[in-house]
């Protein structure tokens, strides 16, 4: 008879200590604004290929892949809430108006009865509306009377919206080797660092913009946001999740009985049974630990520590426990199309009282964006796939040697 189990299971981030959205501790970085619900989102669903030699360990390679997944989705939807926490709504009054978000140095006057080309073309930007941005921009680079620089903002701004990180990038710089002091473009240009994963260079743009002493209030706020978003991606992310519950039969007992011979009476001579079903309260835990350091533009370190198992209350119980440690460091590129780690990793698993194996291997993991692509584009909605492949070498303690040997895995989504 098999085991199960009934339990409930509760989440939360983990900043250097678990936290939820009741508590604040300015400096664990924790924010109350963030509910756990928005950090522990549904995983994507995975479809798995996966290839095994020998090794008897596919659950446990399944589920460390899923809870890699899980801890990076939750520690990308916590930076971002962050960032949304302090972003309005573009078209909310509290959102930064047109003048609030530059300094006046490119032309924004207006007519009683109508608006400037320049105006409507910051109002478009400011309201997300691509498709007027670019009949704007057609009409504008027409006038006689167009400023180059404006026409270059504008461009750049619908680059961005139209998620070409990159080539908006470019033309912002094109744009503040013009016009250094022109401070809305700055301020969007930091956005797209951070977006594409520069970092380092997102976090210079804005403490340089915190100095300019003409910003509104919105802007500061949304600024500030950022930066505290900049510092969590530098300090050590994790989660942690932990499930209580009841567990029956933990050693898969089928409690039954057999006569192996009668007496001539008819009673039995030697009865056998198996044991009695063992029931236990049960702990499952998960645990996830992540820093990324940037050493150059896109290019940078990450190290990954992750650990799960299950712990139960009854002595009885305690030979069935289990604990399985998954440790990675190694190179990792990121801008805001790709995704790519190529890192050494070790493993660990505990069970039954006592070190069952130990494995060594690589893990290579690529996640793209497809937003431009021809199904992006037909879809019409944010697209990435990812592609992973892990190889370990088991070696199991001596009672289970027969099980040492190789493992390849693929997973995809």
């Amino acid at each position: 008879m098999a085991q199960y189990q009934v339990s409930a299971t509760v989440n939360y981030c983990l900043k250097y200590a678990v936290c939820s959205q009741w508590s604040r501790l300015s400096n664990f970085g924790l924010y109350p604004s963030i509910p756990p619900s928005r950090l522990f989102q549904s995983i994507t669903l995975m479809t798995l290929l996966s290839l095994s030699l020998l090794a008897q360990a596919d659950d446990i390679t399944d589920h460390t892949q899923q809870l890699r997944q899980q801890s990076q989705q939750a520690i990308t939807a916590q930076q971002q809430a962050i960032i949304d926490a302090a972003t309005p709504d573009s078209s909310s009054s509290t959102s930064p108006t047109v003048d609030s978000e530059h300094d006046g140095k490119l032309p924004t006057s207006q007519q009683p009865e109508q608006i400037s080309p320049e105006t409507a073309l910051f109002m478009a930007i400011n309201h997300h509306d691509w498709h007027l941005l670019r009949q704007l921009i057609d009409a504008y680079s027409q006038l006689t009377t167009a400023d180059p620089d404006m026409t270059l903002f504008a461009r750049a701004a619908l680059l961005a919206g139209e998620g070409q990180v990159k080539e908006a990038i470019k033309q912002y710089q094109r744009l503040l080797a013009n016009q250094p002091q022109f401070v809305r473009a700055r301020l969007d240009l930091a956005r797209l660092y951070y977006k594409d994963e520069l970092i380092s260079e997102a976090k210079a743009e804005f403490e340089s913009l915190k100095t300019q002493n003409t910003l509104p209030n919105a802007v500061i706020r949304n600024i500030d946001a950022y930066l505290t978003a900049i510092n969590d991606k530098q300090s050590l992310n994790g989660t942690v999740s932990l499930g209580m519950g009841q567990a029956f039969n933990i050693n898969e007992s089928s409690e039954t009985s057999t006569c192996l011979f009668d007496l001539p009476n008819g009673d039995c001579g030697y009865l056998r049974s198996t044991p009695d079903a063992i029931n236990s309260a049960a702990v499952n835990y998960e645990l996830t630990a992540n820093k990324d350091w940037q050493v150059s533009k896109h290019h940078g370190i990450n190290a990954n520590v992750l650990g799960y198992g299950t712990g139960y209350l009854d002595k009885e119980a305690h030979d069935s426990e289990d604990t399985t440690i998954n440790a990675s460091v190694g190179y990792r590129y990121h801008d805001f199309d790709t995704q790519l780690s190529i890192a050494p990793m070790y493993e660990y698993h505990h069970e039954n009282q006592q070190k069952q194996y130990d494995a060594n291997g690589i893990r290579i993991a690529i996640n793209q964006n497809l937003g431009n692509s021809s199904i992006g584009k037909w879809l019409n909605r944010p697209l990435r796939g990812s592609l992973s492949a892990e190889y370990k070498d088991f070696n199991y303690v001596e009672d289970y040697a027969s099980n040492d040997g190789k493992q390849l895995s693929l997973f995809g989504s």
